[in-house]
């Protein structure tokens, strides 16, 4: 699936959910968006001590098993955005 298609069916199915959530409590958008995200990894508000990199081993972690696919993702990326050669002289 194309990102594009992918973004607008993501959109398609949590959008009303969003929009019904934030009619009924006004300030939700502020506080799941802004408050649970930004600023309780960003500040010590929330008297979170860690350093910034705290967070990526329960990153990795937490994507397991699909962590351990990556390698050969981005080497099959790496791959296709390399321009193909029509002759051994160009490679």
């Amino acid at each position: 699936m194309h990102w594009i298609s992918g973004l607008a069916l993501f959109l398609a199915l949590t959008a009303p959910w969003f929009v019904l959530v934030s009619e009924r409590n006004p300030d939700f958008a502020r506080f799941f968006f802004i408050r649970e995200h930004f600023e309780r990894f960003l500040t010590t508000e929330h008297k979170r001590t860690g350093a910034p990199w705290y967070f990526v081993p329960y990153l990795i972690l937490g994507l397991l098993p699909w962590t351990t696919l990556l390698p050969r993702i981005v080497r099959d990326a790496w791959a296709d955005a390399r321009p193909a050669c029509a002759s051994a002289a160009c490679c």
